[in-house]
């Protein structure tokens, strides 16, 4: 496919896709959502197939450019205790103008409710952003169900931890 030829399938970009994302994309065109999610005006409607071929194409393409990136950039090992990645954005100015992606440290909920992630961004030559240039590593604290979240920097949530257990004392020491 020439980059001058219109593309107006995501079938058309397959020879850019790994075996796995063309497998998520047929799943997806076979088994598509009935509705599109309009809740934050109170209703839902059924999602068109003009709709339904446009999110396969921006996926697809979306897919490409991320390959074409690893493809580039090559591949750049997950710090220690990091899950998973996004897909590598631009290098701004913030961050010596390197490409970058943010990782994931997940942790399980605790009691069901309360998930930890942390996350920072990391350079294509594998550093991470620690002074912040184009973010500042950080620790989420998830209430699950809710859009409540918190962001800490890892000192504030030493601090928050310290807390923690220094109440938790002080409920045993009253029971």
């Amino acid at each position: 496919m020439s980059m001058t030829e219109a593309v107006n399938s995501w079938r058309q970009l397959a020879d850019q896709l790994t075996a796995e994302q063309i497998a998520e994309l047929e799943e997806y065109e076979q088994n598509p959502p009935t509705f599109v999610d309009l809740s934050a005006v109170g209703c839902y409607r059924r999602q068109t197939a003009e709709e339904l071929r446009d999110s396969l194409l921006d996926q697809a393409r979306r897919h490409a450019k991320n390959n074409l990136a690893d493809a580039f950039i090559g591949p750049v090992a997950l710090p220690p205790g990091f899950n998973w990645a996004s897909d590598w954005q631009e290098g701004r100015e913030g961050g010596a103008g390197l490409p970058h992606r943010c990782v994931y440290a997940d942790r399980d909920s605790i009691d069901g409710r309360l998930r930890l992630s942390a996350t920072a961004i990391q350079f294509a030559d594998s550093k991470i952003d620690a002074a912040g240039d184009v973010e500042a590593p950080h620790i989420d604290l998830i209430w699950e169900g809710t859009d409540t979240d918190v962001h800490l920097s890892s000192a504030a949530a030493r601090e928050a931890a310290t807390a923690l257990l220094a109440i938790a004392d002080e409920i045993d020491g009253c029971v």
